[in-house]
């Protein structure tokens, strides 16, 4: 599942708009209850914050920030038509964001549309997102390749510049060339056009941790278990609570 998240910021600037529809009484009213949403969407109260949420983007439908949260609570709640539908038309509203394109990708993955994957894929891409955005992307279509047995795909769009840990370190860890024939020089064309390997990852230290799991997830199930076992084994050195990567790492020794 993506990483879906809302920066706090853009709370101001809905409030700014409730009033501004509904005036100072009812809009600083629904300003609340959205505000109370964000906090129970941190806290993973989402049919809680579900319940807030419906009346607001029904109410207000014109308010970017209201429907964006909605759809990450659908997204969370695994329902996702719904959650399509929101983030969607957040984006329109937003002029053509790309900020929750990851997300959006991701439940067109759950839903098996591959051309909408694609699509979606796409206009991210090109939007040149950088950072955790740009990373999180790259996690999901990682998966969506995956899911089509397009491992050498998945494992070249997160290799060389966009792993972490650094492809000469992950070498010396593993014992052996990372990726070997994956990288995105060897697999043409199209895989470059897909990886966008010209830009780097800048990403903080969670995402990090997200992106090496991912590619070590995909080593294992493409049959590489000496990288597999290097990359959990970098993140178990760095977190060993981190998803369940103590468990594979004792699976991949067993």
């Amino acid at each position: 599942m993506a990483k879906s998240q809302r920066p706090a910021t853009k709370q101001a600037k809905a409030e700014t708009q409730l009033v501004h529809i509904f005036g100072e009484k009812r809009g600083t009213r629904l300003s609340n209850q959205l505000r109370e949403a964000g906090t129970l969407f941190g806290s993973e109260r989402y049919l809680d914050a579900q319940r807030l949420l419906a009346p607001i983007a029904q109410q207000a439908p014109e308010v970017a920030e209201a429907r964006e949260l909605y759809g990450l609570v659908l997204y969370r709640l695994g329902k996702w038509h719904k959650a399509v539908r929101e983030l969607e038309t957040f984006s329109n509203l937003a002029g053509g964001s790309t900020e929750q394109h990851p997300v959006i990708c991701d439940c067109y993955r759950a839903l098996g549309l591959g051309e909408k994957v694609e699509e979606t894929w796409e206009e991210f891409r090109i939007s040149a997102p950088t950072g955790d955005l740009a990373a999180e992307g790259r996690i999901v279509y990682s998966s969506a390749l995956a899911d089509q047995g397009k491992f050498a795909e998945a494992i070249a769009l997160l290799e060389n510049d966009w792993l972490p840990i650094g492809k000469a370190n992950a070498d010396t860890t593993a014992g052996t060339s990372v990726g070997k024939g994956t990288t995105a020089d060897s697999t043409g064309s199209d895989s470059s056009r897909k990886t966008g390997k010209h830009q780097k990852a800048q990403c903080s230290p969670e995402t990090s941790l997200r992106l090496v799991y991912m590619l070590g997830d995909l080593y294992d199930r493409s049959g590489e278990i000496p990288r597999a076992t290097a990359l959990f084994q970098w993140i178990a050195d760095r977190d060993l609570d981190f998803a369940d990567v103590a468990d594979r790492l004792h699976e991949l020794s067993g």
